[in-house]
């Protein structure tokens, strides 16, 4: 294993995918090393919640393409040995690991299928009857396409993955004016910035997505340099309806 910081972080998360041979173990951080050296200059994450129940999705550049797929392709052998246990009842999570096939998206995606008994066959992970029940399987699905990787999971794994993949430049959040408006304001030198819509969730776990307009928290992390030292700014902005939605999560 590598030394230093990256290398105790990379020695914790072999434990906890329960990789307990030593070349196992090096070649996680071969891999994860290959990730940091082929990872491009940004990442953008998300999650949502519609009538299928819960997904979330994940694009990143990549620097080099060549050196990507090479750490994918052990790191997805490596899940296949790998047996974490989950935090709450210590049950061991098992991984079925291996490739798939989406319709009308050309080429192979990498899935990794998640389940706390014996991983079901099939080519999808059966959604559960209702979004706020648990499924007996969640598949991880991810691929690289040019200079771009895209990943997605949930209880409707493909459908998220292909929809990923089928966004448009029309799909973008510059063109929402409720998350554009306070991400402009916060100014050009943004490292960070998330957002969520606590209404709009609201409505999505009461089985009526799309029933009420935009009215999300946005919050986002600006650096500023000056002298010898980096300053950090937050800022969290919200409407009214949002704060209050947010605290009635929060009450007891």
């Amino acid at each position: 294993m590598r030394r230093g910081v990256a290398g105790l972080v990379e020695l914790d998360l072999a434990k906890a995918l329960g990789l307990t041979d030593e070349k196992d173990s090096a070649a996680l951080d071969e891999a994860t090393r290959e990730f940091e050296l082929s990872a491009g200059s940004w990442v953008a994450a998300g999650f949502a919640f519609d009538g299928t129940g819960p997904a979330g999705f994940f694009r990143a550049g990549v620097r080099d393409p060549e050196t990507l797929d090479r750490a994918m392709k052990e790191l997805v052998a490596l899940a296949g040995r790998a047996a974490p246990v989950e935090p709450v009842r210590g049950r061991t999570v098992r991984i079925a690991a291996g490739k798939t096939v989406l319709e009308n998206i050309p080429g192979d995606v990498y899935r990794l299928r998640l389940s706390l008994g014996r991983p079901p066959g099939g080519t999808a992970a059966a959604p559960p009857a209702s979004p706020t029940d648990t499924p007996a399987a969640v598949d991880v699905l991810f691929r690289r396409l040019g200079d771009v990787l895209y990943a997605a999971t949930g209880y409707a794994s493909r459908d998220a993955l292909r929809a990923l993949l089928a966004a448009t430049s029309e799909d973008n959040l510059a063109l929402v004016p409720e998350v554009a408006g306070p991400l402009g304001r916060a100014g050009s030198d943004v490292l960070l910035a998330g957002f969520v819509d606590p209404g709009r969730i609201t409505a999505s776990l009461a089985g009526k997505p799309g029933s009420v307009g935009a009215a999300p928290v946005v919050a986002s992390v600006r650096r500023e340099t000056g002298g010898d030292g980096v300053t950090l700014h937050v800022a969290i902005e919200g409407t009214s309806t949002a704060v209050a939605e947010l605290s009635r999560w929060l009450s007891p």
